[in-house]
């Protein structure tokens, strides 16, 4: 009988300690390699490490509900091991840190990761550069800034641009205002928004053109000789090499007639266009090929209507495409705009090209009877290659 007992007792402290080993196998293992993570304000893709014996589930928490969701992460469940990605969006916003908290479970253990990602620079501007037109206008400017900051113009340019709400203390606006120019090219002013800490530059021209490079481009297609058309957006007249007689500019053929003012194959002209037949107003002139190439090398993008608010199609030429897209007809933002155009045929005056956005040049290099000309349109450049005297193109000019 005490051997029986003593064989029960045994089994059943076999069974306690195995049971307690077998708990102590399965008890919840759950690590993580960072307990913080600092992000820039200019987000990205950072990576969390889980080490975990059992199934884990991942969610996030906002200190803010109100302005949630910049945080995607991928995946939230992990059968063991792995590795929990998050894309963070960036944070344009100067008032203080944003900050959020991911949440780790496995069994019975959890660990959590505080996230912090830093405000932006403590003086931020919605614009950085201002190019317009010669008429009187007025430009707002966005500031947003942690402390007092002013807007100042310098004193050479103070007589036709001036400051308005020019002082303030956080985040608010003030104004640009510009009188009409009524003579020269371009005008410079900069601009300069400063707090204790901080400087933000406003580069702004004003004028009949922009200084792109070392050479002012006209902002307007010619219209009738010597004069600018009325807008940016006006596609002007069409004009053969060397001539000063300017064709209407119809979309599409609604005026077939052909054009007379160059005979085709009578070259009495020389390589370059002549002055007295040059159409552009006084004070400048058609470019050269290599001129216009040397624009077209800074940039060039084709926009449409909805993108930037012209009444026609059109590319933005001299700037790169992430500037190109914040164009407006008020601000070209360095850039000039050349409307959708197209050109007269050579042999009847047609205009069967209307869809693309077209400049001459002033050169026939090398011979006499063609001339170089580009042209784009919504898929690409197209390039520079020669066609006839007698095809009419629009006049684009820079100053002399």
């Amino acid at each position: 009988m005490k051997r029986q007992i003593s064989i029960l007792i045994s089994t059943i402290l076999l069974f306690i300690v195995s049971t307690s080993c077998q708990k102590d196998g399965d008890q919840s293992i759950l690590s993580l390699d960072v307990e913080t993570l600092q992000i820039p304000n200019e987000g990205g893709v950072f990576e969390i490490k889980v080490n975990s014996n059992q199934p884990s589930k991942a969610v996030i928490t906002y200190d803010n509900e109100l302005y949630k969701n910049w945080i995607l992460m991928l995946p939230s469940v992990l059968k063991a091991d792995g590795i929990l990605e998050l894309r963070i969006d960036p944070y344009h916003f100067i008032d203080a840190d944003r900050k959020a908290t991911v949440t780790i479970t496995a069994g019975d253990q959890t660990k959590t990761v505080n996230i912090s990602q830093v405000a932006r620079d403590g003086l931020i501007i919605d614009q950085n550069i201002i190019t317009t037109t010669e008429s009187s206008k007025t430009f707002i400017v966005n500031v947003q800034s942690r402390e007092p900051w002013t807007a100042t113009v310098g004193a050479d340019a103070s007589s036709w641009c001036q400051i308005d709400d020019g002082a303030s203390n956080g985040t608010a606006d003030f104004s640009i205002r510009l009188t009409a120019m009524n003579t020269g090219t371009v005008r410079k002013a900069t601009i300069t928004v400063k707090s204790s800490t901080k400087t933000e530059i406003i580069e702004l021209q004003q004028g009949y053109g922009v200084e792109i490079g070392n050479l002012v481009w006209a902002h307007y297609n010619v219209g009738d000789p010597n004069t600018f058309a009325s807008s940016i957006d006006n596609r002007g007249l069409l004009y053969q090499f060397d001539s000063k007689i300017g064709y209407p500019n119809s979309s599409p053929n609604e005026d077939p007639k052909t054009p007379i003012g160059y005979v085709t194959g009578a070259f009495a002209s020389g390589p370059e266009w002549y002055p007295n037949n040059d159409p552009s107003p006084l004070g400048w002139r058609i470019p050269s090929e290599a001129e216009i190439l040397a624009l077209v090398n800074k940039g060039y993008t084709w926009l449409t209507p909805e993108q930037s608010g012209f009444s026609i199609p059109g590319v933005i030429l001299g700037i790169p495409k992430s500037e190109a897209l914040k164009v407006t007809p008020t601000n070209t933002r360095g850039g000039i705009f050349l409307p959708q155009s197209g050109y007269r045929e050579r042999d009847n005056g047609h205009q069967y090209n209307w869809w693309d956005a077209t400049m001459t040049s002033s050169s026939r290099p090398g011979h006499n009877w063609d001339r170089p000309v580009f042209w784009f349109n919504y898929e690409s450049l197209g390039g520079s290659y020669t066609n006839g005297n007698a095809t009419a193109y629009p006049v684009r000019c820079i100053a002399k």
